[in-house]
């Protein structure tokens, strides 16, 4: 059994309502304070391992970049710059920021969350419903600056 533990109340800026807290396994018991909190949807049939890792082949490749401000193999004192960068589909985007949760269930349904939460619902369909948990880099209109002179060179050397 696994407890998807997402925000149920928006505190702050970098915290939306249906985003992923944790994960949790096990027959933790939430207090009253915390159901306030946080909406919790408990999954049956799971264990915590298999849902972190549906989630994990959700989130984008990420590496960092680097911008030399020397001609390409000659030796300088200046510092290169350094970033981080997301893939989204064949376009490296900056990390400009990162998000506070990696993950997302804010366009998941009320009845997909019924589906996950349903002893009688079948291990399919809460695979389905688990289709529309998200990642939260593409939601971040900082984050969606192509960087078009790595996109390339960048994929080609995978």
């Amino acid at each position: 059994m696994v407890k998807l533990v997402l925000i149920k109340t928006a505190d702050s800026l970098r915290e939306t309502i249906g985003d992923v807290v944790g994960f949790w396994e096990g027959t933790h018991e939430f207090n009253d304070l915390e159901k306030q909190i946080f909406e919790i949807i408990t999954i049956e049939g799971y264990t915590r391992v298999q849902i972190v890792e549906f989630a994990r082949n959700k989130r984008p490749q990420t590496r960092e970049v680097f911008q030399s401000k020397a001609p390409t193999g000659r030796w300088t004192f200046d510092k290169q710059v350094e970033k981080d960068a997301w893939l989204d589909g064949d376009t490296w985007r900056f990390i400009e920021e990162n998000p506070k949760h990696k993950y997302t269930c804010r366009n998941m349904t009320k009845i997909e969350k019924d589906i996950l939460s349903s002893e009688l619902s079948s291990p399919f369909d809460k695979l389905n419903a688990l289709a529309h948990l998200e990642t939260t880099y593409n939601m971040i209109s900082a984050n969606q600056i192509e960087i078009p002179d790595v996109a390339k060179e960048v994929i080609v050397s995978k």
